[in-house]
């Protein structure tokens, strides 16, 4: 279980750029042997024609506080967002696996925008933060379309000085060169494992993640 979980963040993280619901996409499981992390063909476009693209009346605008049940966050103006929402059929064995947050920015729809935040709730299955840190970040040095790789447990961005791990990467995607950031902690309880991620096509994004990590308020 504690691989398949692995392998779930994994996928998370390369498929981001093309991913529409991306939340259900890094979360569906793995029957067999997981692919390649990057395949040898391009990725492909955005699947706008078979995930479906939040309605007006699915996404709400920033500026407000969400509860969502293992922490509370201040979302910023200038954002949209969808809350606790599945792509259609989720798969069964997806279950326990909860998608807190959807948000983006300057443009209408989470599949048009280069500046990408989402936030999920995982069990943890005994998985300690440092194992999560050295498995991604050595899967994420075998790719070839992966860059500069960091990762590191960083004592700085919650509010209540806990360690979270700190991953930040470099992709190489159809929309560019973009640059990611994912921070996993666990939350009060220490048995869920919550992870976000932002990807930008910016190099300042660690400053973005910094506001956005310490709007976070961790529910006991």
């Amino acid at each position: 279980m504690r691989n398949q979980t692995l392998w779930i963040v994994i996928v998370g993280v390369l498929v981001i750029a093309s991913a529409l619901f991306m939340v259900w996409a890094a979360l569906r499981p793995l029957e067999t042997a997981p692919p390649p992390l990057v395949p040898n063909t391009p990725l492909p476009p955005s699947p706008a024609s078979t995930s479906p693209t939040p309605t007006r009346s699915a996404w709400q605008e920033g500026g407000a506080l969400l509860d969502l049940d293992w922490v509370t966050l201040s979302m910023p103006t200038g954002w949209r967002y969808v809350v606790k929402e599945w792509a259609a059929d989720p798969p069964s064995d997806a279950q326990g696996t909860v998608p807190l947050l959807m948000a983006w920015r300057d443009a209408a729809a989470f599949a048009d925008s280069r500046l990408r935040f989402t936030l999920v709730a995982v069990p943890r299955n005994e998985l300690s933060l440092e194992r999560y840190l050295d498995d991604v970040r050595g899967q994420l040095l075998e790719s070839d379309h992966v860059s500069d790789v960091t990762a590191r447990i960083a004592t700085d961005l919650r509010q209540d000085g806990l360690p979270v791990a700190l991953i930040s990467y470099r992709l190489g995607t159809q929309m560019g060169q973009m640059v990611g950031y994912q921070v996993a902690a666990l939350d009060a309880t220490g048995e869920q494992l919550l992870i976000a991620t932002l990807v930008q096509p910016e190099d300042d994004g660690m400053q973005l993640l910094r506001s956005f990590i310490a709007a976070v308020q961790f529910v006991e």
